[in-house]
């Protein structure tokens, strides 16, 4: 009987020792848990400053860009003279596309592909992600105002977007 109990307290022992290591492993694996956590939340963060960065130098670039200056010309020359002598040609406007899709992240080139654009819609979408008033854009694509309006909603509708929404470029810049 003496040896029976020594033999359970011997087992016992053992088993205490085994759930002890248990523990100490269940222990670190939380404490790599927890750095991983830490860890993960600064990643995260350097990964939010970076975009941050990205997204203003994207912006600076488009707007000291050649094109972009193209257009600020012929606005300004139409809001003095009610003519320009310059126009977008198609290199301008391939270059432009280029820097948008830059500066949005490829949206341009994936809403292009996804709702099958026509080429003067391309444009349009490009000119609505910058800051230029939508009366300005009449000066670039040749358009009345109404017709740029009523082209943003046939968008929009290419887009399946709901028909309570009405601002293409909110919903091209959260593209």
């Amino acid at each position: 009987e003496k040896q029976d109990l020594q033999q359970k307290y011997i087992q016992l022992k053992n088993e205490l020792t085994q759930k002890e290591a248990e523990i100490v492993s269940q222990q670190k694996d939380i404490n790599q848990h927890h750095i991983n956590e830490e860890k993960k939340k600064e990643l995260q963060q350097e990964l939010d400053t970076l975009t941050r960065k990205r997204s203003a130098l994207a912006k600076e670039t488009l707007e000291h860009s050649e094109v972009y200056s193209k257009i600020e010309r012929i606005i300004n020359s139409y809001k003095k003279y009610d003519k320009s002598e310059e126009q977008l040609n198609d290199d301008d406007w391939q270059r432009f596309i280029v820097e948008t899709d830059i500066r949005w992240e490829k949206a341009i080139t994936r809403l292009r592909i996804q709702c099958e654009l026509e080429k003067e819609e391309v444009h349009l979408c490009c000119l609505l992600l910058t800051d230029f008033p939508i009366s300005n854009l009449e000066y670039i694509i040749k358009q009345t105002r109404n017709t740029i309006y009523r082209k943003e909603k046939e968008i929009l509708k290419k887009a399946g977007c709901p028909s309570g929404t009405n601002k293409l470029k909110e919903f091209l810049k959260n593209y």
